[in-house]
């Protein structure tokens, strides 16, 4: 059997850490709460071509690269295992 996970926003907290870097990239103060959705272009008013370049440097950061499990998320994770 295959098992499909979701990770963001179910077993890490991705909005947290993208928050944070889009604004400091940009010097904005975008919170979690103002974001209704995830095309985020229609959000912000880039276009769809500059908010994947935005994904791709954040992949790329430090703060993509730390992020860590919300609690709980690797003992839910240990119950798939077999």
């Amino acid at each position: 059997m295959k098992v499909g996970i979701d990770l963001d926003e179910v077993l890490v907290d991705f909005m947290k850490y993208f928050v944070l870097f889009y604004n400091s990239k940009n010097g904005s103060k975008v919170t979690r709460n103002k974001i209704s959705e995830y095309r985020f272009w229609k959000l912000w008013g880039d276009s769809k071509e500059e908010t994947d370049k935005t994904f791709n440097e954040f992949y790329k950061s430090s703060l993509f690269k730390n992020i860590t499990p919300i609690k709980g998320a690797k003992n839910g994770i240990k119950k798939f295992s077999f």
